[in-house]
């Protein structure tokens, strides 16, 4: 008689303790679901686990999954307080000790625990703790921990096994809402590269510039979604044509706005003085860009302007890669003055530079792309190698100059992925 009644008490107590267990879970499957950033449902699943076992606070450590190494990645703590520095270093000690046991941690008395010995935890009002593994799909992402237990005996084996379950549940959830953030961003970063795309389209020119006396022929092909090279044709007046190439460091839509910038700027400059050279322009580009742009911005560039009927071209170089001309005579050379990069030094001064295209004469302006265009092999496409193409289609149409350019490239390249923008101007003298 008296074993059965001690049966019907245990049986009574293990029906309450699931009760409270289910109840438990119940109540956390209410409040919390995976669209929720993970720091909202951290704090919800504290508050919970802090009312179920009776504790002064909890908290949620997450490890990172940025490297191989378990480091605590985020700390999200149920209540704050000036010991900070000492609720780090038990936060340390209670995630190394999980990355490396992957089992239940609990410990009712700290100061006598030797594991506590070296942690120098100051003022840290924590007299007992109990932590459990945080696993989904058998990946351990952290750990959740109760602090103090109101209990006299401290953190007993029931705690142990709610605990467990809670984090069971937990796990999947947190990690299902870093899957839905990491998805959002990377939709957020999608729409970004597309209005960067967009606002690229919008300043590349939709067509080659007729100057007589002249065969103009340019394009770009980005590297990737977002390119950071650049270039335009702007008519200053019916017979004067202004000309730009340039590369804008970064990618991106930083890269996108910065490349936006400088050529809204080039045509705004034109539009007001349209006897303004090459070399001015730069200036005041250089300005302006060194003003509005960040200190690890900057842009390589050349600005040029041509007059119909006549031979002479102005050019002014803003660090970007020198201009080649390809003679019809087969002579080749490479127009070397330039200045600095723009929007690095704000007090940077330009130079113009006259320059005499005989008929059938050839001017390549081209980004670093081309010449540092590399196969498979790792082998580089090279500036010997422009200049020998440049000089086997000479006598050809400014556009067929630059299809021979782009074809000779892509057949170097071979199955090797284009590793940087490609851009190329050429200007041809009739």
């Amino acid at each position: 008689m008296v074993d059965d009644m001690r049966r019907l008490v245990d049986e009574n107590r293990r029906l309450k303790t699931a009760v409270k267990e289910l109840a438990v879970i119940n109540e956390i499957a209410g409040v919390i679901n995976s669209t929720m950033p993970v720091e909202e449902i951290s704090r919800r699943i504290m508050d919970k686990v802090v009312a179920a076992l009776k504790a002064s606070e909890a908290a949620v450590h997450l490890f990172s999954d940025k490297d191989d190494q378990l480091t605590p990645h985020t700390f999200v703590r149920g209540k704050q307080d000036d010991s900070s520095t000492g609720k780090a270093r038990l936060d340390i000690t209670i995630t190394g000790w999980i990355a490396r046991n992957n089992k239940p941690f609990v410990v009712n008395d700290i100061s006598k625990d030797p594991r506590f010995r070296d942690a120098n935890l100051g003022s840290v009002p924590v007299d007992s703790l109990l932590a459990v593994p945080l696993t989904a799909k058998g990946q351990l992402i952290g750990a959740l921990t109760a602090f103090n237990s109101r209990n006299p005996e401290g953190f007993a084996e029931n705690d142990i096994r709610l605990l467990t379950i809670i984090g069971v549940q937990s796990a999947q959830i947190i990690e299902n809402a870093r899957l839905y953030q990491e998805e959002l961003h990377l939709r957020q970063l999608q729409g970004e590269i597309k209005a960067a795309q967009k606002i690229q389209e919008g300043f590349l020119p939709e067509s080659n510039p007729e100057v007589n006396g002249f065969d103009i022929f340019g394009g770009s092909l980005a590297a990737k979604d977002v390119g950071g090279d650049f270039y335009d044709f702007i008519f200053s007046t019916t017979d004067k044509l202004y000309f730009s190439i340039g590369d804008v460091s970064g990618k991106g839509m930083p890269a996108a706005l910065l490349m936006s910038t400088i050529q809204g700027q080039v045509r705004l400059l034109i539009s007001r003085n349209n006897s303004m050279s090459p070399a001015d322009i730069l200036w005041n580009l250089n300005q302006i860009t060194y003003q509005l742009s960040q200190s690890t911005q900057f842009a390589t560039m050349m600005i040029g302007c041509m007059t119909a009927g006549n031979s002479s071209l102005i050019l002014a170089n803003g660090g970007h890669c020198y201009p080649i001309i390809i003679g019809a005579d087969g002579l080749i050379r490479e127009i070397s003055e330039s200045s600095l990069i723009v929007g690095i030094v704000e007090k940077a001064e330009f130079i113009n530079t006259n320059v005499s295209l005989n008929q059938g004469d050839v001017l390549a302006l081209a980004s670093d792309g081309i010449d540092e265009a590399f196969n498979s092999n790792g082998d580089e496409f090279g500036l010997d190698q422009l200049k020998a193409v440049l000089l086997k289609s000479r006598d050809l149409s400014a556009q067929d100059i630059y299809k021979h350019v782009f074809q000779a490239i892509a057949d170097f390249r071979g199955e090797a992925e284009q590793s940087d923008d490609i851009t190329l101007l050429i200007i041809k003298r009739d």
